[in-house]
């Protein structure tokens, strides 16, 4: 199985980078502007990623340990991550500034010709977060 690793120090308190993984409302501003999800985050909650064309993930929780650890499985919506696993860590890394950690574990190999926006508005997602401060 392949894994992309993702580190990324924020300029934002660890608790505001948590909510802009697990509210809704900030959600919306760090991968796709339109989301649905839950009003409350819990193992078994999906949450649909809409962006143009045919990759629209929709993800289910399956592990939530806050405010440190997020676990996603993709169930629906973007057939080359089918069942592939994203993890997110949020940890304090000094004031007012975290680090996230991120991985993807893919469920199958991708086909080289296989690609995914991972942001819709340019910006980084140290970025996003930190303006959700």
């Amino acid at each position: 199985m392949k894994t992309i690793h993702h580190v990324v120090d924020v300029d934002a308190d660890a608790l505001v980078v948590w909510a802009a993984l697990t509210e809704p409302d900030r959600m919306a501003g760090w991968w796709s502007t339109r989301v649905e999800a839950p009003p409350v985050t819990a193992v078994g909650t999906h949450t649909a990623w809409t962006f143009d064309g045919d990759f629209n993930p929709v993800m289910e929780t399956v592990a939530f340990e806050a405010p440190d650890e997020l676990v996603w499985r993709c169930v629906a919506g973007h057939d080359p991550w089918q069942d592939s696993i994203f993890r997110f860590r949020v940890a304090a890394a000094g004031e007012r500034r975290s680090r996230l950690r991120f991985w993807q574990e893919y469920a199958v190999e991708l086909a080289m010709t296989t690609t995914a926006s991972t942001t819709s508005t340019g910006g980084t997602t140290s970025r996003a977060c930190a303006c959700s401060a």
